[in-house]
């Protein structure tokens, strides 16, 4: 109904000469009913003299008129017209019809009808049809529709759909029996909606009680006082004020949901008690009939199993007193008993899900939060409720909690009840509670870290890993990596292999734990040949294997046939270019150091594979000392953008000494050759050993070894008189600063020559394992060719 209470009364009086109409009762016009609706009291009509049919029709009524205003003043919207106001009171003789039990016989069979076909609509799991509701269907039953259009046109959007249904429902009530004309139709149980769980082991204790009455819900056998059934007889209530103050009723829940009220027994002077239960989701009733209807029993206790709707459910028990249960229905109710009820939440679900444990549930609109306590199994007898026990304080948990902390192996019991604010206050709903054993978690290993300790004498590996809470981990060194979506989800043992993590890649290399509870196995080698390899921390337990996260380290190939091609002047390093190397770096250092402290102390020369290949070798940018060096070749790939090491590998280069002459033509006042004179120095450094030189002149050409013309006898240029010798001996060779000048010669040999023609050479004298590290270095070849004073000046044959 819409608009003010004038329009609402004038809607609710006009459906009622509808909706009556079938049923062959005298009805009162609608125009007296306009009136009755705008003063809203049936004394609008005023004229009632004798014989005025219209106001005697209306006084016949007024018993259901004034109940329907009463329910518009009291805001009631969904209005069920008990049995006593659906007849007058008193019917004009000569105004009623003589079928007037049939009419009602009619409506009664077709409401009937309607509420058979919804009931086993819902029994068999059809729960839209609860939407029909039973004053809906009693009031098309009382109407005069029959066909789809006409049922679908007294239906809302929400439950049109089942016009069709309906309406063979009302075409098949000519062939339904005949109820007997003074006997009203049984009303339905209110409609109810069950929960999945397990049947309630209280089902039974009604009958200890006294029975519960029709109303406990569908399906349920109907107790020794199924004539109290809802909208049986009772009288209206009429607000009468108590002075009684009502009992507390106490409520426990079973397993499938429902709810089993119970309270004390009233003390009535004498007569019956007739105890009338009923709820609301919405707020403490003030008029049972306003109320959901639960059950009326002459017990004391009460199956509630309507659904909820609200996290908080009001309940009363209003006690009718009689001679009999039969006439109390007819005496006003007074509240015996009242409380309220947090609903606990529906669907708890308790499961682990890797490796946490996962509570999940349902609340109604109400709940503030739930409350969650973890008790050890042990403790669960005494630590019920204690705080110390209590999990997710800090988050509302309306549709469940994860809990990560629970200690792996052990048994706890997971109690939840729900919270919410009930006339001000915080009230807790019943315990949920379900035991729990926390098995142990099936963990993969994620955090492995991989690092090189050692260079120069083979690489080697640190791992280190955190341990999981459960299994046993075997670490693994392959190759190529693991097979594609091996890591994903647990697999057998055995299936290892196929993963591509075979048992003899398994490392059998002790484990240390260290102080901060990681572990580690040290000093892992890197296999011979490989230039990748693939760590995977494998989980085993129960036969199951969780493969972790693999840690791929490169690892270049060794450095094989290395060797320096000397060029006297410079010198070029080859070697076989290390596989999975993207570039070597070349250290020097003394003979005999340490290749890490050369590599830690000094600064490399680098090459790029494509450097090498587009050079022949390493070409060092200058002449390597001539006393030796170590050269420490280090092959480096890239891992993830850093350097990685691979073996070290050292070649020694000997030295060379470098020597140079010069070569001094000496002539007669004629300008005659009489002989020569030479002088050796070192270019880079004094030589600090003896050496011995030969010089050789060839008249025919210059000579090339030292067996290649005639040894002349050499002097000191600076000693006179002493004998000449094959061999000039020097004790050492001074440095650059002892390079001939045209004012110094520095130490100088002199020899006579008896044949100015041809070339001298000068040539070391040593053996040959000796002559290996020295380098003679020519002047320049006119220089040492002997030419006479005419032959200088072009003439042909002079001397």
């Amino acid at each position: 109904m819409t608009g003010d209470t004038t329009q609402q009364r004038e809607e609710l009086l006009r459906d009622w000469l509808e909706i009556f109409a079938p049923l062959g009762f005298p009805l009162p016009s609608a125009a007296q009913m306009q009136d009755i609706a705008a003063a809203g009291s049936v004394d609008a009509v005023s004229d009632r003299r004798p014989g005025r049919e219209q106001d005697e029709l209306v006084e016949s009524w007024r018993p259901t008129i004034q109940f329907l205003l009463d329910q518009v003043a009291a805001g009631v919207e969904d209005i069920d017209i008990p049995v006593e106001y659906q007849r007058p009171v008193a019917v004009p003789q000569d105004a009623a019809g003589g079928d007037d039990a049939a009419g009602e016989s009619t409506a009664e069979r077709r409401f009937e009808a309607l509420t058979a076909w919804r009931d086993e609509e819902l029994a068999s799991g059809r729960d839209s049809v609860a939407a029909l509701k039973p004053s809906t269907l009693r009031t098309i039953a009382r109407s005069t529709i029959t066909t789809v259009e006409q049922v679908r046109a007294r239906l809302s959007a929400s439950v049109a759909e089942f016009a069709p249904e309906l309406a063979d429902v009302l075409a098949s009530v000519g062939t339904s029996p005949a109820v007997d004309a003074g006997e009203p139709a049984p009303a339905p149980p209110r409609p109810t909606v069950r929960l999945d769980h397990a049947p309630s082991p209280v089902a039974g204790s009604e009958a200890a009680a006294g029975g519960v009455s029709a109303g406990a819900g569908a399906g349920a056998a109907p107790g020794p006082d199924a004539q109290f059934g809802f909208g049986r007889g009772f009288v209206q209530y009429g607000y009468a004020v108590s002075d009684r103050q009502p009992v507390p009723v106490a409520a426990t829940v079973a397993p499938d949901g429902t709810l089993l009220y119970s309270w004390s027994a009233a003390t009535p002077t004498s007569g019956t008690v007739l105890y009338r239960v009923v709820i609301s989701d919405e707020y403490m009733p003030y008029n049972p009939d306003l109320a959901d209807f639960v059950a009326a029993t002459t017990g004391l206790s009460a199956t509630d199993t309507i659904e909820q709707t609200s996290a908080v459910r009001s309940v009363q028990v209003w006690a009718h007193v009689g001679t009999d249960a039969d006439r109390a229905r007819d005496e006003q109710p007074v509240l015996h008993a009242q409380g309220s009820i947090v609903v606990t939440p529906t669907g708890f679900v308790l499961r682990e899900d890797e490796g946490r444990v996962v509570g999940q549930w349902q609340t109604l609109p109400g709940v503030r939060r739930v409350q969650v306590y973890r008790i050890p199994i042990e403790r669960a007898a005494i630590g019920r409720g204690n705080p110390q026990y209590r999990i997710a304080s800090g988050q509302d948990n309306l549709g469940g909690f994860v809990d990560d902390a629970a200690e792996r192996g052990r048994r706890y019991l997971y109690e939840v009840l729900a919270e919410a604010d009930v006339d001000g206050a915080t009230q807790l709903s019943a315990p949920i509670s379900e035991p729990k054993l926390i098995s142990q978690v099936h963990e993969p290993v994620r955090d492995l870290e991989v690092s090189m300790t050692g260079i120069d004498d083979g690489r080697r590996f640190d791992l280190r890993w955190t341990p999981p809470r459960g299994g046993r981990v075997v670490l693994y060194r392959t190759e190529t990596p693991p097979a594609p979506g091996a890591d994903l989800r647990p697999i057998d043992e055995a299936a290892l292999e196929q993963a591509a993590l075979p048992a003899e890649a398994a490392l059998g290399d002790p484990v240390v734990t260290e102080e901060d509870g990681r572990v580690s196995m040290i000093a892992v080698p890197w296999p011979r040949g490989w230039t990748r390899a693939y760590f995977t921390p494998v989980t085993l337990l129960d036969g199951q294997a969780f493969v972790g996260t693999s840690v791929s380290q490169a690892g270049p190939g060794s450095i094989t046939d290395a060797r320096i091609v000397e060029r006297v002047s410079r010198q070029v390093l080859t070697f076989a270019w290390p596989e999975g190397a993207a570039t070597v770096q070349v250290y020097a250092s003394p003979i005999g150091a340490s290749a890490t402290d050369a590599i830690a102390a000094s600064t490399p020369i680098e090459v790029s594979h494509e450097q090498y290949k587009r050079s022949g070798g390493f070409r060092f940018p200058g002449p390597l000392p001539a006393g030796g060096r170590d050269l420490h070749l280090v092959p480096i790939a890239f891992q993830a953008g850093d350097r990685v090491p691979g073996p070290i590998r050292t070649i020694t280069y000997s030295g060379l000494v470098r020597l140079q002459y010069s070569v001094r033509v000496l002539r007669n006042f004629m300008q005659q050759v009489t002989g020569v004179s030479f002088s050796v120095w070192s270019p880079g450094s004094p030589v600090d050993r003896a050496l011995s030189f030969v010089l050789v002149h060839n008249p025919d050409r210059m000579p090339l070894s030292i067996r290649d013309g005639r040894a002349l006898p050499v002097v000191r240029d600076d000693l006179d008189g002493t004998a000449p010798t094959r061999r000039a001996q020097f004790a050492s060779v001074g440095g650059p600063d002892s390079a001939p000048s045209y004012q110094s010669t520095g130490e100088a040999w002199k020899s006579e020559v008896s044949k100015p023609a041809g070339h001298v050479r000068l040539f070391v004298d040593l053996p040959p394992d000796e002559l290996r590290g020295i380098a003679l270095l020519d002047p320049a070849p006119a220089t040492l060719r002997l030419t006479s004073f005419g032959e200088k000046l072009g003439i042909r044959g002079g001397r």
